[in-house]
């Protein structure tokens, strides 16, 4: 929650109601091309509530109340006044709020007697309609709830929505998007009240992310907070257009750029029980995907194997495989550019790519399976965002070394390699009509809760370490790290950060496929100011962090790398605009650090990382990753 003394003033604005000695005039007055019948019309006289208008930042709001409902009027107090200034706050760094006018006691439609408030645009020359429905009248309490206030933060993200987005149909299956981001982004202005935590956690894995029930995608948005941030979200949000058929929202999202990596992201986390709000606490999700058992075609030297497994595209489906002891194999699938399928041992920490038929690496999907006289139990997840009601893709297996001793056969050669694409097609048939054990693979069901909760996500690569990178050890170079920041975070257009403030030491040394941070009172301080608001964000980080590091592209002096972190020991405390003061753990899962794409650049002694993409330490909710600049130690 933002400090109290944001009200600008409320205290001595809102007096009590006593006192109120305006006069009424028609409700409808906001509104003047509207006609009794209208959709939207107020009618009746109206009050205007003491203190208002007021100008937040730009937006003129006007709270009034109908004369009906001016027996309750005592129901509301400046925290009414706090929840409209803080929401304006975080949205005007976003986007400019629309003016808009909430009617206190407005909207006695049976047909939502249940509702707390309803949002809407009229017309185009007027302010934004906010109705609070007689509900919360009958509700005692002198002070409003948390969750009260985030709901007034919900609406007034409708307001921002629909000044630039208007209206679909009510039916519209993009509504997902509406309503769970207004869900989501109240949070960010409340995170402390959670009122969208009950809803969001009964996610189901195997509905599309558009026909879950109301409210319930947020979490979807949750998941990406922390790698993509608040900005990426709502322009998003704002690039929307409304469909009107389930077959056009799923075309609708497919065509949207990076929306495959998102779900891919999402799905990754979920499936590991690792979303975390806003406020740093886990959401612990009711429906995890159940993992269904699929059953190899095996070839009759036993050295290849095939299957084909089922999805619907914007699901997460969960597959179980087995592969025998005393083997090594590779792995790899036919996924197109719109699929993403992953893989790991049951019991791992991170998921990895499955590499593609056509993949020339020879390390990637590669698993030795030791003999131990049991068999080994693999997991494979699959997402499409493949504009069809239903998709399949084919795992294939090639053998690359058998151990004698083990298994009593001969002994392969390692050389093996998956076949190409075409290949694997005329392979599938053969193995299918010579197995001994063929079974088609369950299509996926209704999840239920399973016991599998690991997290991280990172995919190996055959492209060998940057020399650069291990010639050294690596000492955090202060000063320029701050330069760095600098550069990075006044380049934000939305956000006006005043001062970067960078103290304490950090090393960083790598090994073949390894890196480890080292964090000894590395303090990053950060000032914003926005309309209504003046935040430090800063963290103080003591400890270390391990994890896996795979250069993806590039590699030689300059690249683009994965970070998986596998282990770690100590803590980051942090003072963040949004959620106050916090303290995670550096461990995997432990709410600061995370698996990420990283930029490095390393020459002459100097070496700077910094993270991929649109993340930065204001969007992905405090100073978390860089950039940061070393010095050869």
């Amino acid at each position: 929650m933002l400090p109290k003394n944001l009200h600008l003033g409320a205290s001595a604005l809102l007096i009590a109601a006593a006192t109120v000695h305006a006069s009424s005039f028609p409700c409808s007055s906001f509104w003047p091309s509207l006609q009794p019948g209208d959709a939207n019309y107020v009618g009746g006289n109206c009050l205007t509530y003491p203190g208002y208008p007021q100008v937040v930042g730009t937006t003129e709001v006007i709270v009034v109340y109908t004369e009906e409902w001016q027996g309750d009027l005592g129901i509301i107090d400046d925290l009414l006044n706090e929840a409209i200034v803080q929401s304006i706050a975080i949205y005007d760094t976003l986007s400019t709020p629309p003016d808009m006018v909430i009617i206190l006691g407005a909207g006695n439609d049976p047909a939502n007697e249940t509702a707390a408030l309803s949002t809407v645009i009229p017309s185009s020359k007027g302010p934004c309609q906010i109705q609070r429905f007689r509900w919360w009248s009958d509700n005692a309490g002198s002070a409003m709830s948390p969750v009260a206030m985030q709901g007034v933060a919900h609406e007034i993200y409708h307001c921002v929505q629909r000044s630039v987005l208007g209206h679909g149909h009510k039916r519209s299956p993009t509504n997902w998007v509406f309503e769970a981001s207004a869900d989501y982004f109240s949070n960010v202005v409340f995170p402390s009240a959670n009122g969208e935590v009950a809803r969001e956690i009964y996610y189901q894995p195997d509905v599309p992310i558009w026909q879950q029930k109301s409210y319930v995608p947020a979490l979807w948005f949750q998941s990406l907070e922390r790698s993509r941030g608040i900005v990426y979200l709502h322009d998003f949000v704002m690039s929307t257009t409304f469909t009107s058929s389930d077959n056009e929202e799923r075309a609708r999202l497919g065509a949207i750029p990076g929306f495959t990596d998102d779900f891919y992201l999402f799905a990754t986390q979920f499936s590991f029980n690792r979303i975390y709000d806003t406020d740093g606490q886990p959401d612990f999700i009711q429906n995890p995907p159940k993992y269904h058992n699929a059953v190899w075609s095996i070839s009759d030297d036993g050295t290849e194997g095939s299957v084909e497994l089922h999805t619907v595209p914007f699901t997460i489906s969960g597959y179980s495989l087995q592969l025998d002891a005393g083997q090594r194999v590779r792995i790899c699938s036919s996924a197109t550019a719109k699929q993403r399928v992953a893989w790991r041992r049951k019991g791992e920490v991170y998921w990895s790519d499955v590499p593609h038929v056509d993949s020339s690496s020879s390390s990637e999907g590669v698993l030795k399976i030791p003999c131990s006289g049991s068999s080994q139990e693999i997991l494979i997840l699959i997402i499409s965002t493949t504009n069809k009601s239903s998709d399949k893709v084919e795992i294939h297996f090639v053998q690359q070394q058998k151990d004698d001793k083990c298994c009593n056969g001969s002994t392969v050669s390692d050389s093996s390699e998956c076949p190409t694409s075409s290949q694997l097609s005329s392979t599938s048939s053969s193995s299918s009509s010579s197995s001994s054990s063929t079974s088609s693979a369950p299509k996926p069901t209704a999840s239920s809760p399973g016991s599998d909760s690991d997290s991280g996500s990172c995919t190996g690569s055959s492209i060998p370490m940057d020399p650069c990178l291990t010639s050294n050890s690596w000492a955090l170079d202060v000063p320029s790290t701050r330069e760095l920041m600098k550069k990075q975070l006044f380049a934000l257009g939305r956000i006006k950060v005043t001062e970067v403030e960078v103290s304490g030491a950090g090393g960083l040394e790598f090994g073949k496929k390894s890196a480890k941070f080292t964090y000894d009172e590395l303090k990053t301080a950060v000032s914003v100011k926005a309309e209504g608001l003046k935040a430090p964000i800063s963290v103080v980080v003591n400890g270390v962090a391990s994890g896996r590091f795979f250069i993806k592209a590039g590699g030689s002096g300059s690249g683009t790398a994965c970070l998986s972190y596998t282990s770690g020991k100590g803590t980051a405390e942090a003072v963040l605009a949004i959620t106050g003061k916090q303290t995670f753990d550096l461990s995997p899962g432990g709410g600061y650090l995370k698996d990420m794409d990283i930029d490095y650049t390393c020459s002459d002694g100097k070496l700077t990382i910094a993270s991929s993409g649109s993340d930065t330490p204001l969007t992905s909710g405090g100073p978390v990753w860089g950039p940061f600049s070393y010095n050869a130690a």
